[in-house]
């Protein structure tokens, strides 16, 4: 595939600070949870440009790490936001879909409205490889050389089982 002018976690960024901007606008807080293997970074909900700002400065620090237990960090996150409000995730949300449901279920039922927002590379949704390439391991899982001709149907398959799964889990749990 071609590099794409932002990385994941470059879009993340600006979709949470546009919205961050959008909820300021109207006087209401916002915060930063950063995560991969566990919370890295809280900012609780202010609604101030001095704190915009301060968040702007942790997006452009944050680094992408591999993530695990996507599970203990977002029912880490729902016991620590105390008050009641609007949860919005920017993630790929790669991992166990039952830990990943199960988290989402726990900031409901701690009565937050929560959105999602998939974010997702075109590599990762079309796997267009066609040459012999290298492949990064998920967590902890070693790097393969493959032929990616061979992998490509099977790889799609479970790729949109897995979104047709978060999908419809996001439905049930009542997060947009």
């Amino acid at each position: 595939g071609t590099k794409r002018a932002w990385s994941k976690l470059e879009y993340a960024s600006v979709m949470a600070m546009a919205f961050s901007a959008l909820l300021m606008q109207q006087r209401d807080a916002a915060g930063l949870v950063l995560f991969n293997e566990n919370v890295q970074r809280y900012v609780p909900p202010k609604a101030t440009a001095t704190h915009f700002s301060q968040m702007a400065e942790e997006l452009v620090a944050a680094e992408t790490r591999p993530k695990s237990g996507l599970s203990e960090t977002f029912h880490a996150m729902a016991d620590q936001i105390r008050r009641r409000g609007l949860v919005v995730i920017f993630s790929d949300l790669f991992g166990d879909i039952y830990d990943v449901l199960g988290g989402l279920r726990h900031f409901r039922h701690r009565r937050h409205e929560v959105v999602v927002f998939h974010i997702l590379d075109e590599d990762e949704v079309t796997f267009p490889f066609e040459d012999l390439t290298k492949f990064e391991g998920l967590e902890l899982e070693p790097e393969i050389l493959a032929d990616p001709r061979g992998l490509r149907e099977e790889y799609l398959r479970q790729f949109n089982e897995f979104c047709s799964r978060l999908e419809s889990g996001c439905r049930e749990t009542h997060a947009d």
